[in-house]
């Protein structure tokens, strides 16, 4: 968080708890960051914490260009109630999991047993979910043995 302080404007949150139950861990309250250049360390890497990085975009398109434009793509998503910016979304968006519309965890948290959870790019090791129909090939080794009989 000393990072988005720094350089952006947290506009939420971003307190590490140093009291109650959460003290001796490494957990931060959840933080919204604004004002942050798109190509900062924090907008580019794949962090596993709390925090959102709201970078403004006049068009969808651009807001696509520059979301693919990291090396990672864990989830993404979008609200909307436009049937071209949905597909749109959905064609273009280079995540493992995507989103329209979700009021519960918009951008993260699959449903297990009726979505894969999988990730693209740096996010996952081959883009095969894991929790769906690809799970257990992963972990299976394959063999196609030939056996001739002598004559």
């Amino acid at each position: 968080m000393r990072s988005a302080r720094q350089v952006g404007r947290i506009v939420h949150g971003g307190t590490h708890f140093r009291t109650g139950p959460l003290a001796r861990g490494l957990f931060v309250e959840p933080a919204i960051v604004t004002d942050l250049p798109c190509d900062h360390w924090l907008n580019r890497e794949e962090v596993f914490l709390p925090f959102l990085s709201v970078q403004p975009c006049d068009r969808l398109a651009d807001a696509l260009i520059l979301g693919n434009s990291v090396n990672c793509g864990l989830a993404a998503g979008l609200y909307s109630e436009d049937p071209d910016g949905i597909e749109l979304f959905k064609t273009k968006a280079q995540a493992g999991v995507l989103y329209v519309n979700r009021r519960s965890g918009a951008t993260t948290g699959a449903w297990p047993g009726y979505q894969s959870f999988c990730g693209w790019k740096g996010s996952g090791v081959d883009g095969k979910g894991g929790l769906g129909p690809w799970t257990i090939p992963r972990y299976m080794r394959e063999q196609s043995p030939t056996l001739m009989h002598a004559t």
